[in-house]
């Protein structure tokens, strides 16, 4: 009887195993809710430092990009996205998305 239950258990966590390396990942963007009007510190708290950041004054006013790469599993391949997320006085004002590629391919998708 502990046999048959240990086999279901197991069965039930190699099923559900399986079918977890099936879902699509969604961006880091996505997936926090990185939204207009959240502050540079929030964005870097919830998505790390980012790998390249341009910066810009004019008066009083700072421009600021940070630019963000991820490998997203789309359920047959992974994609390499590029997010730049613009900043005007440390708020977030536009989220772009930048090159998309397919893993192992140099054609770039998007610009």
């Amino acid at each position: 009887m502990k046999s048959k239950i240990y086999f279901l258990a197991a069965s039930v966590f190699v099923f559900f195993f399986f079918i977890s390396c099936s879902v699509q990942r969604v961006s880091k963007i996505v997936q926090h809710d990185i939204k207009s009007g959240m502050t540079k510190e929030q964005v870097v708290s919830l998505l790390g430092k980012p790998y390249k950041v341009a910066m810009a004054s004019e008066k009083d006013v700072t421009y600021d990009q940070l630019y963000y790469k991820e490998d997203i599993w789309t359920g047959r391949t992974y994609v390499l996205t590029e997010s730049i997320l613009s900043f005007k006085n440390n708020v977030l004002v536009k989220i772009d998305q930048g090159q998309e590629r397919m893993e192992g391919d140099t054609t770039i998708i998007n610009k």
